[in-house]
Formats: C-alpha cells, sequence, structure tokens
C-alpha cells in the first residue's frame, strides 16, 4: 500500500489486523520526509509490520523487495 505523511490506512489496517496472524509489507523506496521515521516506530509497536528500506527505484522495483 503506499505511505504518506498524510496517510491513515496504516492505521486501520494494523487496528484491524493486530490480531491476526498475518504479516504487513512495507517498502520504503526512498521517501525524503519522515516517513521511515514513522514507519519504523509501527514496525516496533505491532509485530505484524515489515519494513524495508531501499534507494529510490520506482514502484515495481519496490513491489519486487516487498515479495
Amino acid at each position: 500500500m503506499p505511505f504518506s505523511l498524510s496517510s491513515t490506512k496504516i492505521l486501520f489496517v494494523c487496528n484491524e489486523t493486530v490480531n491476526v496472524d498475518k504479516e504487513i509489507i512495507i517498502v520504503n523506496d526512498g521517501s525524503t520526509d519522515k516517513s521511515l521515521e514513522i514507519l519504523r516506530k509501527y514496525e516496533k509497536k505491532y509485530p505484524c509490520i515489515k519494513v524495508f528500506d531501499k534507494p529510490n527505484g520506482g514502484v515495481a522495483s519496490a513491489r519486487n523487495v516487498g515479495i
């Protein structure tokens, strides 16, 4: 799912799945704002979240990392 600082999707997904045995993979594709910092906080709070950080390479590259 795309993430931005104004996004509330991640909060909804985490709250809905925190008690479910699922993994949420989020790839930070070279963001230059505070997105990675925010995502790392969620990763620490919710064990179901896995964050991967990579230099910007575009959507296809980010999807490949997620797979």
